[in-house]
């Protein structure tokens, strides 16, 4: 049943994190500032959310999962360096490349450091806090896969809110960090069932 859990969860993620990116306001309004479904802070915490749902899925107290919330929003609030377009824009792939990575490091360090807590209250086999850091560090190289599928110009025939290179990335990264949030705490017959399968 556990299983079914793995595609929910990267969905969330996904669709969390083009929230936060200012897709529902592509989705649900004119794209004007004065007709906005959402805010800023109010997208950012439906991220924050449904990774913290995913934590929850996957076992996590509920005292942790809730601590997800404001760790993973401060992420949210860091900036990307301008780094977005990864080697497309006015700057370098390697200027991008690393503005990425401290982008996905600064939103890295919260949630850790809320998984890690797990260390002191359970067991030593449930000690899996290096799939939040892990996965949300992959930020880099999933902006630039979206950008490899999207081409230069996007994808018009994608859904709208994912045609572009950093659309899509955004939701890559999504549904990784939730995947992250989920592995972190789900049990690890799981994951060793998953190592056998994908190993």
């Amino acid at each position: 049943m556990i299983y079914a859990c793995v595609p929910v969860v990267l969905v969330l993620g996904a669709l969390g994190r083009r929230a936060a990116g200012g897709a529902l306001n592509q989705w649900f309004s004119d794209g004007t500032a004065e007709h906005r479904v959402m805010g800023d802070t109010p997208a950012r915490l439906i991220f924050a959310a449904t990774v913290a749902l995913s934590a929850c899925l996957g076992g996590a107290p509920a005292w942790q999962a809730l601590a997800l919330v404001p760790a993973v929003w401060v992420g949210t609030v860091t900036g990307n360096f301008a780094s977005l377009a990864m080697g497309r824009g006015q700057y370098s792939y390697l200027h991008d490349c690393v503005g990425m990575s401290a982008h996905a490091a600064l939103s890295a360090v919260l949630p850790t450091l809320v998984a890690f807590g797990a260390v002191f209250l359970t067991p030593p086999e449930h000690d899996q806090w290096g799939w939040m850091l892990g996965l949300t560090m992959l930020a880099a190289p999933l902006y630039t896969l979206g950008w490899i599928i999207s081409g230069q110009h996007g994808r018009p025939s994608f859904p709208l809110g994912l045609r572009g290179g950093s659309e899509l990335g955004e939701a890559f990264w999504g549904a990784s960090c939730a995947l992250g949030a989920f592995l972190t705490f789900v049990s690890p017959p799981f994951v060793t069932a998953l190592e056998r399968v994908y190993g």
